[in-house]
């Protein structure tokens, strides 16, 4: 009578140290390849689904055009699909290209505009200058606009509907916002005046003045608006430089390099006030001015040391990367006929 007992590779790797497989497979009238057979590790699982059709220099070919400084990031799937079959004669679909590049976490999305007039010579001559100074020795002053009548950008609505919400047809009265960040007996302090007409020389010279006087020497970040120098409007007015107003606060003027907004920390302060005037909906004069206070009085407790970190070692890793994107862009633009493009 034969046996139906089958021993797991568990019980026959045991019985092995007793027994010969002759005697094993003996014992339970099976032949001596089902023993050995037993005994043999499992073999991994396969992956499921479809192999690959783009594989070896055609995936890295592939995945060269997603690259955080390549100048092919813009094609679209289809274009990168097309190129395959140019470069390497390999003719797969759009929805290939697709699993591909979802397979290896590579997404399409919003671009962050880096702008061609940036001079990176003069962002890094900016940051040899700045870099050994503390963080607690410099102040940062901006300006920004708002008007009266502007809605949320974001609202509730059911899933498969939009979110409607009234908006005026006019924007309302525009209330320019002027906010200097300093350092004053060991804590971060903002200053910040309300404006219901554009800044000018006269305006920002007087805004100047109500700062108070720095401990140490501290030197003010700010952008290159006409205003922020000024020196033929100052001097036709009976005022004195900037300069020489700074140096009685104990300031010295450092200018941005152009188009660098990200190096200003008061930009970061100015994105969270905004926001939040955004959310309390200040449609009148006297609620926005509230709204404005009640900010800056929350942020006067915190320590914004992190937003003067945050910005003045912005570009100390993104450098070398932003001067390959450019040069790529440029070359990309001379290629595709276009001429504003500048190193």
């Amino acid at each position: 009578m034969k046996n139906n007992f089958k021993p797991n590779p568990q019980q026959i790797t045991k019985l092995l140290t007793r027994f010969t497989q002759k005697e094993l497979a003996d014992i339970f009238q099976v032949s001596t390849r089902t023993i050995r057979r037993r005994t043999k590790p499992p073999k991994p699982p396969q992956k499921r689904g479809q192999k690959s059709k783009i594989t070896g220099e055609a995936l890295d070919l592939l995945l060269s055009y997603t690259s955080y400084s390549s100048r092919h990031n813009i094609l679209t799937q289809k274009e990168m699909a097309n190129s395959l079959w140019k470069e390497k004669g390999l003719l797969v679909s759009r929805q290939t290209v697709s699993r591909v590049l979802r397979k290896h976490k590579q997404t399409r999305k919003k671009i962050t505009h880096q702008p061609c007039e940036q001079e990176f010579r003069k962002i890094e001559k900016f940051r040899s200058e700045t870099k050994d100074f503390p963080l607690t020795q410099f102040s940062a002053l901006d300006e920004f606009s708002l008007h009266l009548n502007e809605i949320p950008r974001y609202a509730y609505a059911p899933q498969d509907k939009r979110a409607l919400v009234p908006k005026p047809g006019k924007k309302g009265d525009n209330h320019n916002i002027i906010i200097c960040v300093q350092r004053k007996a060991g804590a971060w302090t903002i200053h910040c005046e309300i404006i219901a007409k554009a800044v000018n020389t006269q305006i920002f010279h007087d805004f100047l003045n109500k700062l108070n006087f720095s401990e140490q020497t501290s030197y003010l970040l700010m952008d290159n608006v006409s205003f922020h120098r000024a020196s033929g409007k100052r001097k036709e007015l009976g005022l004195p430089s900037i300069e020489e107003q700074l140096a009685e606060k104990n300031m010295v003027p450092n200018y941005l390099p152009p188009y660098t907004p990200m190096l200003n920390p008061a930009e970061l302060i100015i994105n969270v006030v905004r926001h939040n005037i955004e959310k309390s909906r200040s449609w009148t004069p006297k609620k926005l001015k509230e709204a404005i206070d009640k900010e800056i009085l929350r942020l006067n407790k915190e320590d914004l040391t992190p937003y003067f970190q945050h910005a003045l070692t912005y570009f100390d890793e993104k450098i070398t990367i932003m001067k390959i994107c450019k040069i790529n862009m440029y070359v990309y633009s001379i290629e595709n006929g276009h001429s504003n493009w500048v190193l």
